[in-house]
């Protein structure tokens, strides 16, 4: 986590600064100085940083199953009573709410293979837009396509998954997971 420091002359350009910092899930704290100035010191969360919740920590040497982390530790508290933290390097990451490609691999690629290998799921599968994320009803079958695309030399590119678990989540910033491709994308912290 890295720490900032901001002096601001005025209130009202200091607290849109904390508006922004807290969007971003910052934590600040604010301070009055002796000449009237406010001093914000501020930090954010390491981006690379994840949480998975369970009884028990994730088996990293079994890859036979996609695995959920999210970097909101609270949420991953509803998984489980303990917390354990990983590190991830994402270099690209499957995002349909912002990857005009990571859509067009979703609907032209991945859709007509799941409506074939998964007939009986076929309510499950619909086309995406971009600005959506992958639903976490779709993200298990998603995560199996783009590994075996993977496997068969017809790499998109991609090493984890956005999933949007929508009503599970208590509140809105922390409804989304990360899923990595491979596990030995992950390193416990």
């Amino acid at each position: 986590m890295k720490n900032y420091k901001k002096i601001h002359d005025n209130k009202e350009v200091a607290d849109n600064h904390v508006s922004k910092i807290k969007k971003s899930n910052g934590k600040v704290k604010k301070s009055i100085l002796k000449n009237g100035k406010i001093l914000l010191e501020y930090s954010y969360p390491d981006k690379n940083i994840f949480f998975h919740g369970s009884n028990q920590p994730l088996n990293l040497t079994i890859n036979s199953k996609p695995i959920f982390l999210t970097q909101d530790e609270n949420y991953a508290k509803e998984y489980g009573r303990k917390i354990f933290k990983y590190k991830i390097d994402f270099k690209k990451i499957f995002d349909t709410a912002k990857d005009k490609n990571a859509v067009k691999i979703y609907n032209q690629f991945f859709l007509p293979y799941a409506k074939e290998k998964f007939k009986s799921e076929l309510h499950r599968f619909i086309e995406m837009k971009l600005g959506e994320h992958v639903h976490f009803i779709t993200a298990d079958y998603l995560w199996l396509f783009l590994r075996i695309s993977k496997r068969n030399n017809n790499d998109f590119g991609y090493d984890g998954i956005i999933v949007d678990e929508g009503f599970f989540s208590v509140s809105k910033k922390s409804r989304l997971s990360y899923v990595p491709l491979d596990i030995i994308q992950v390193r416990l912290v």
